[in-house]
C-alpha cells in the first residue's frame, strides 16, 4: 500500500529537499497518485528506474528523487561510488556511507549535485562521483 511507504510525508525523512517543502507546504498540498497496479515488486522496481531517467527528477530542478530508483538488494544493481577526496572506491553508496558514517541520501545529493559534498574526514569535505562517470575512462 503506497500510504504504509508515505506514512504522510514521514516515509521521506531521508530526502532533505523533499521532507524540507512537505514541512513548508504540507503534505496535503502535494499530488498523490498511483501510477501502475499490480505490477510484481521487480516490475514496479524497473518502472521507477524508467521514470526517473524519463523525467530526469534526480535533478532537483525537475523531481525530488535523491537516487536513481529500483534499490534492488544483494548489491546486483548498485552503483560504483568514488570519494574524490581520499580516493576510496566503494561498492555502493551503502557502503561508502557506512564506511564514513554518513546517510546514504546525502551521498546521493551530492552525487545528483544537489550538494557539494557530503560528510568530513579530518577536516576535509568529502565530494563523491559515480565510479563509471571517473574523468579519464
Amino acid at each position: 500500500m503506497p500510504e504504509k511507504r508515505w506514512m504522510e510525508g514521514k516515509g521521506y525523512r531521508f530526502n532533505p529537499g523533499l521532507i524540507t517543502d512537505i514541512e513548508k507546504y504540507g503534505w496535503e498540498n502535494f499530488n498523490h497518485e498511483v501510477l501502475f497496479n499490480e505490477l510484481s515488486q521487480r516490475e514496479a522496481k524497473i518502472k521507477e528506474i524508467e521514470l526517473i531517467v524519463k523525467y530526469n527528477s534526480t535533478d532537483k530542478k525537475h523531481g525530488y528523487n535523491i537516487e536513481s530508483g529500483g534499490n534492488f538488494r544483494k548489491g546486483r544493481y548498485y552503483k560504483p561510488v568514488i570519494c574524490l577526496t581520499t580516493n576510496r572506491h566503494f561498492r555502493s553508496i551503502k557502503e561508502a556511507g557506512e564506511f564514513y558514517g554518513i546517510r546514504t541520501a546525502y551521498i546521493s545529493n551530492c552525487l545528483t549535485g544537489r550538494t557539494n559534498f557530503a560528510g568530513e574526514v579530518d577536516g576535509k569535505k568529502l565530494t563523491w562521483i559515480y565510479a563509471n562517470n571517473k574523468k579519464g575512462d
